[in-house]
């Protein structure tokens, strides 16, 4: 006789919630009772049930950031036009002429940007460190 089969993870989550899934089921079932609803009320009786469940919260933008701190990465390479299109715009090549413009421009504007940001931090720490420095008069000669 064998050992009983261990439930991998994924089975244990599906048992876990199974109970959950048989009151949304009898939820749903009694709104279909309800045989007035058109299909774009039922759409919104769906939008309100997953907005109870899963409310709206801002949106993590680090995988943006990352993707950009890629493409940029790339830029100071020397990775220019379609090369860096390819490989920083999802479906690139699928995309018609206007969605590739807007698209590339949309990652260009971000690159320079960062690019702009880059080199204002880079002055502002150069002129931190001049202000830092003894209090000397340029004209004055060295002694």
């Amino acid at each position: 006789m064998a050992a009983p089969e261990k439930l991998n993870r994924r089975s244990a989550e599906t048992e876990r919630l199974r109970p959950h899934f048989q009151t949304a089921d009898e939820a749903a079932d009694r709104i279909l009772q309800d045989s007035g609803l058109s299909e774009r009320d039922l759409r919104d009786i769906g939008r309100r049930f997953q907005s109870k469940l899963l409310p709206p919260g801002r949106r993590s933008r680090r995988w943006k950031k990352k993707k950009i701190a890629r493409a940029y990465a790339d830029w100071k390479k020397g990775i220019r036009g379609v090369k860096l299109y390819r490989r920083h715009i999802p479906r690139w090549d699928k995309l018609g002429a206007d969605a590739r413009k807007v698209r590339s421009r949309r990652l260009v504007s971000s690159i320079s940007k960062r690019r702009r940001r880059e080199e204002k931090a880079r002055t502002k720490l150069g002129n931190v460190d001049s202000t830092n420095a003894p209090n000397v008069d340029p004209i004055a000669p060295l002694e």
